[in-house]
């Protein structure tokens, strides 16, 4: 039953309203050795609120099925407005957006066999506004790449929690004015397009901190360090070796053994430690100073073998591959000479 017909009925339902006062008497009490009269406290349904709300009652069940009735209608209509925005024409859907919320008239712009409650119209209105969360979306990338690069590859530093909201809420604020939703007359619009972009935005702001960190440590932190280490040893005059721990103490107690034990392989490429027999003793040399300097991997000596499941450490393993590789290019080498000298 539609509310129309509900209100169009013709029959009646009488209910009492009997507003006449409850009658009061009195009655004695036993208080000690005196016996003392009373007021006995009238019934509820006897007060003249009770008899109100009684014959009100009666009467709510028509009001109840009013209220279901345009629930179901106002849930048809915004069902229909978000299958009709789905499928609308992009086009269409930016002319609607262009224009003030008050001269959309979306009735028109759906079907018209019939006008949209001001429930579904709001709706339709928040659900337009929604649709530009996609193009934000794509916005919000770019500027969060170009915010990456400034403070990570320009400065070599990692923005703070405060800064990523601030920089997140700026490109929101910016996108709002370059789509015009920021204007007095797009207010529900407005509502609807954060409302969809506030999941990404959020989310943004909870993680972003932390992946920044993260590319920070791999792409700053972790590539500084290692020129660090290799600028520091000096195989003539000499390595610091204090200022050797000082680097390294200062600058890996964030890092994971494995990160750790990559700085010092980036260390060494950085040297070319490879190339041939003296750069690969000097890579001999510069462990051995690392060892002699305290480092330490993990919690460990550099030299300690209980980190290693093989009881091996990382220092030792390394330097008898370094000695093979050594040991290669030498034999390589006598043999390249020795055919030299028998080309002549």
């Amino acid at each position: 039953m539609t509310p129309q017909e509900l209100l169009q009925q013709q029959r009646r339902q009488q209910v009492d309203f009997n507003l006449s006062l409850p009658s009061v008497t009195s009655r004695e009490l036993q208080a000690g050795q005196y016996s003392v009269a009373v007021q006995r406290t009238p019934k509820a349904e006897q007060t003249t609120l009770g008899r109100l709300a009684d014959a009100l009652g009666k009467v709510n069940p028509i009001i109840a099925k009013y209220g279901d009735a345009q629930i179901a209608e106002n849930e048809r209509q915004i069902l229909d407005v978000q299958q009709q925005i789905a499928s609308m024409d992009p086009a269409e859907k930016e002319r609607l957006l262009a224009r003030p919320e008050a001269e959309v008239n979306l009735s028109k712009a759906f079907r018209d066999d019939y006008e949209l409650n001001p429930v579904a119209t709001y709706r339709a209105k928040m659900l337009l506004g929604a649709e530009k969360n996609v193009e934000f979306n794509a916005v919000l990338t770019e500027r969060i790449e170009e915010f990456k690069t400034k403070f990570l590859r320009e400065e070599g530093d990692k923005p703070s929690y405060s800064q990523i909201s601030k920089a997140i809420n700026e490109i929101t604020q910016d996108y709002l004015k370059s789509s015009g939703l920021n204007s007095e007359d797009k207010g529900i619009m407005r509502t609807g397009f954060l409302q969809e972009a506030s999941v990404n935005i959020n989310k943004l702001k909870q993680t972003l901190p932390s992946a920044m960190a993260e590319e920070h440590k791999q792409e700053v932190l972790m590539p500084n360090l290692a020129s660090s280490l290799a600028r520091t040893y000096k195989p003539q005059d000499g390595t610091d070796l204090v200022r050797l721990k000082s680097q390294w103490d200062n600058f890996s107690s964030s890092l994971s053994r494995s990160e750790q034990i990559k700085v010092i392989d980036s260390a060494l490429g950085i040297l070319n430690f490879d190339s041939g027999t003296k750069e690969l003793n000097d890579g001999i040399a510069f462990l051995e100073d690392m060892r002699d300097a305290g480092v330490t991997i993990g919690n460990q000596a550099i030299d300690s073998a209980s980190g290693s499941p093989l009881g091996e450490s990382f220092y030792s393993t390394k330097i008898d591959e370094l000695k093979e590789m050594a040991l290669t290019v030498r034999n390589k080498e006598k043999a390249e000479a020795l055919s030299r000298a028998n080309d002549y």
